[in-house]
């Protein structure tokens, strides 16, 4: 069970948030798994409209929520065009639930 614990919390300081169950990070919104997810899905630069467009949230949030994505690294800026592309940390994000899930069901095999 200790070594569980010690691979999750490695994992939490990775990603450098908290996820799931546990403590909440104040500045990441509801909103914001859909929009991953649809960055992560086209994987290249995206714009703000082309986003909108596929979540079923205003123009003004979703532009309000990339920049607020892209200043915690989860999405990087394009140098010269107003678009934006999943990060790693982005993906390491969508990605940890399910990390944490197969953590608990590698521990319970033992």
């Amino acid at each position: 069970m200790f070594d569980l614990i010690s691979r999750i919390t490695a994992l939490k300081r990775a990603l450098g948030v908290w996820i799931g169950v546990h403590r909440r990070v104040e500045w990441l919104k509801p909103a914001d798994k859909p929009i991953l997810l649809e960055f992560r899905a086209y994987g290249k630069w995206m714009t703000p409209p082309t986003i909108y467009v596929n979540v079923e949230y205003a123009d003004g949030y979703v532009r309000k929520r990339i920049n607020a994505l892209a200043a915690h690294d989860f999405l990087e800026r394009h140098p010269e065009k107003n678009a934006f592309r999943i990060t790693d940390r982005g993906r390491q994000y969508l990605d940890a639930d399910a990390q944490l899930l197969d953590l608990l069901e590698t521990d319970d095999e033992k």
